[in-house]
Parts: structure tokens; sequence; C-alpha cells
């Protein structure tokens, strides 16, 4: 009997770490590719944890990860998704695009990290492009 409740115990305890695994490396992330996928965002295949890596390692191995970025790009368009091990990104490569959301429009939207402009300012100054912010960037 205390060999059938331990058994229990240790199953219910593997199954909330299985659980607690897929809820925080899995789903999230296949949550976002589903929306995107259902708004008509090509992408390569939804593989958990892992995605792309062992391609994006091959091609960096051989000094081919830009020819893998641009194959991609004529794949799937210039937006498209890729997964970078358990993190889903949206590449957008359309020129259009990328000058309506980086535009000085909608630089308020946009702020540094603190530790990075603490860590960059009194090294290359504040009047460049990687510590500047607002209009000025």
């Amino acid at each position: 009997m205390f060999i059938l409740a331990t058994l229990c115990v240790f199953s219910a305890i593997f199954l909330l770490i299985c659980f607690s695994v897929y809820w925080k490396l899995v789903h999230q992330d296949k949550h976002v590719y589903d929306i995107l996928r259902s708004q008509g965002i090509p992408g390569e295949l939804f593989v958990p944890i892992i995605e792309q890596m062992r391609e994006i390692r091959r091609a960096r191995d051989s000094d081919a990860l830009f020819e893998y970025h641009e194959n991609l790009a004529k794949k799937h368009g210039l937006v498209f998704l890729i997964g970078y091990g358990p993190l889903m990104r949206l590449v957008v490569l359309e020129p259009d695009m990328l000058a309506d959301i980086l535009g000085r429009s909608h630089a308020t939207h946009y702020a540094k990290p603190i530790d990075f402009t603490t860590v960059l300012k009194p090294l290359i100054g504040s009047h460049n492009l990687l510590v500047s912010t607002g209009l000025e960037h």
C-alpha cells in the first residue's frame, strides 16, 4: 500500500512538472504562433522548445547564416515567423512597414533599456544612434 501511495505521489509530481514546463515553454509561443498564422503570416512549422535551432546552428557553423535568412525571406516573403529556441519571432523585412514602425511619429513608443544607456553613455556620449532617444534618435 505504501508503494502504491508513493508511486501516485511521484506520478503527480512528474505530471505537475511536465505541465509547468509545457505551460512556460510551449503554450505561450504556440498561442502567439497560432494567432499570427491565423492572420495569414507565413513561417516555418512550429516545433516546441527547439524550433529551428538545428538549422540555424548548421547555417552558423558553415558561415551561411545570412543565406539562411535570405532563403527564409525567399520562401515566405518579407514578413514571416521563425522560432529561436523557445521564443517565436516575427521578422519584418519590408521597407514600407519598417518605415511606418520606426518612423518619427512612433518615436515615443520605443524606449531604450535603462542599463543599456547607463553603461554606454559614459563610454560613447549621449548624441549618437545607440543611446539617443525620441526625435534626436
